[in-house]
């Protein structure tokens, strides 16, 4: 078979051109590899207005946010502490 590497953690946009975010993270939760790599959606929306939870996102990021912030809040997702 095909071989590739599954991504660690996956950092969605819930705005993209063609497809949004919330769609990718549930055709990404569908296959064998995305059911347990950890995703962050993220929007300039509010997070009420997002169903991030409904979409398999394990957290959810506001924009803007401080850069300097993220890859404590990745690491977080990651081992389970943030949600």
């Amino acid at each position: 078979g095909e071989e590739h590497a599954r991504p660690d953690v996956i950092l969605l946009d819930v705005l993209m051109p063609y497809i949004d975010g919330r769609e990718v993270c549930r055709q990404i939760r569908e296959t064998p590899d995305g059911a347990e790599v950890p995703i962050i959606l993220f929007s300039s929306a509010d997070e009420s207005d997002v169903d991030w939870r409904g979409a398999g996102a394990n957290a959810f990021l506001q924009k803007p946010f401080n850069v300097r912030e993220l890859p404590g809040f990745v690491r977080g997702v990651m081992e389970g502490k943030v949600s």
